[in-house]
């Protein structure tokens, strides 16, 4: 017997709108009916996710309990509100990333269990990432999106999950890319989107399939 049924967001639960389909709702309450716990799993942050399952899904009767962010970095019991699982970066490599922004003057973002970074260089090109990041990945969640100078920031009180790099200069990239990617303690992905370059770094101790196991 079916117990529980693990469901990818963008592409999968979420149509090219980055909605669900009344169609996709009827669905999720048949399963919920039948006693079929549904689990989200995706690549976005576990505050994205949290966003779309109490505003897109209506989840006040827990029709969805358990989500899997950062693709498998986080485990979290929603009706607990209790992270259950987190493997999060090392501190000196994430001041080790840092000062890699500074260096190549690249748009950079941390991301922790409720709240994404930046730093509070003025830097023209990362306003334009905001307006793209923020509409994208956290929904307009403007709250959640915190300027600071990276030297005073406490990572002892923030886990960071997740590393992302911006960039319109290739070479720049290229070069953080290079010099990190043989480090067995970061996955890395190196790729090009629309409009820019970007780089994103997890730790490599989980993937997706590791979060389900």
């Amino acid at each position: 017997m079916c117990k529980a049924i693990f469901l990818d967001m963008d592409g999968t639960l979420l149509n090219s709108k980055k909605e669900i389909s009344n169609k996709t709702k009827e669905i999720l309450l048949k399963i919920y009916r039948s006693g079929i716990e549904i689990i989200l799993i995706s690549g976005r942050s576990n505050k994205s996710i949290e966003y779309i399952v109490k505003n897109r899904i209506n989840n006040e009767h827990m029709l969805v309990r358990y989500i899997i962010s950062t693709d498998g970095i986080m485990i979290k019991d929603l009706q607990e509100n209790k992270v259950i699982y987190q493997s999060d970066m090392k501190k000196e490599i994430v001041e080790k990333l840092v000062s890699k922004s500074k260096q190549f003057d690249t748009a950079f973002y941390l991301i922790t269990e409720n709240n994404m970074y930046k730093d509070d260089r003025l830097n023209q090109y990362q306003n334009e990432i905001d307006a793209w990041y923020v509409n994208g990945e956290f929904y307009g969640i403007n709250d959640n999106l915190k300027k600071v100078d990276f030297n005073k920031l406490n990572l002892d009180k923030e886990k960071v999950n997740r590393i992302l790099f911006f960039s319109k200069d290739y070479e720049s990239l290229k070069r953080i890319n290079d010099e990190i990617k043989h480090d067995k303690n970061i996955k890395t992905l190196f790729r090009k989107d629309y409009h820019d370059y970007q780089l994103l770094l997890v730790s490599n101790e989980y993937l997706k399939a590791m979060g389900v196991i």
